[in-house]
């Protein structure tokens, strides 16, 4: 390896990692690929020199944001770059991370989802409080639920957190129960 590297190299180098936005290992193979042998260490220094080193932080990001994957979405079968192996939704179906889980467990995706909210006046179905007047559950990212009948799957429509575990209370019990609660709430007890 050289002792004393021009200064052409040293711009190259700085060039490749700032400019096509790659990671220092990649700038030494590209410049292996030109010629140039210099260590991972001289190609640090001379981005250091300018003080243009990214974070890991950044880094990780920009790795991250390089490696697409040709997809083909599930549900609407259009194709997609995807950042891993496993993306089965492409970003119209699931723009967010509670679409992809609302389609993923319910079919639903975002468009079917939104017309729902909208015939429902943006508010449960069962108490008809609108949702963003709601405190949102802790543990939970919304104060909207999909309500499923869990035999066939079938999405009926979107509720509260309350209403959506007392409507589940009532279908595990016989409808014997119902009554009997219907009673006490309007007789006490007898």
């Amino acid at each position: 390896m050289p002792k004393r590297i021009s200064a052409d190299i040293e711009e190259r180098a700085v060039s490749l990692y700032v400019n096509e936005k790659i990671s220092i290992a990649k700038t030494q193979a590209r410049l292996a690929a030109d010629g140039v042998t210099v260590g991972t260490n001289w190609i640090r220094r001379a981005i250091l020199k300018r003080g243009l080193e990214r974070s890991i932080k950044n880094a990780l990001a920009l790795a991250m944001n390089t490696r697409r994957i040709p997809l083909r979405c599930q549900r609407c079968n259009d194709s997609f770059d995807g950042k891993q192996v496993n993306e089965k939704f492409c970003s119209t179906c699931s723009p967010n991370p509670q679409a992809r889980r609302r389609l993923k467990n319910y079919g639903l995706n975002e468009l079917e989802f939104q017309l729902i909210l909208t015939k429902q006046n943006h508010a449960c179905a069962t108490c008809e409080t609108p949702f963003a007047q709601m405190k949102i559950p802790q543990k939970r990212t919304s104060a909207v639920v999909v309500d499923h009948a869990h035999e066939s799957g079938v999405v009926r429509g979107l509720l509260c957190h309350e209403c959506n575990i007392t409507i589940g209370y009532i279908e595990k019990h016989p409808r014997e129960m119902l009554h009997k609660i219907l009673s006490y709430l309007t007789t006490g007890v007898s």
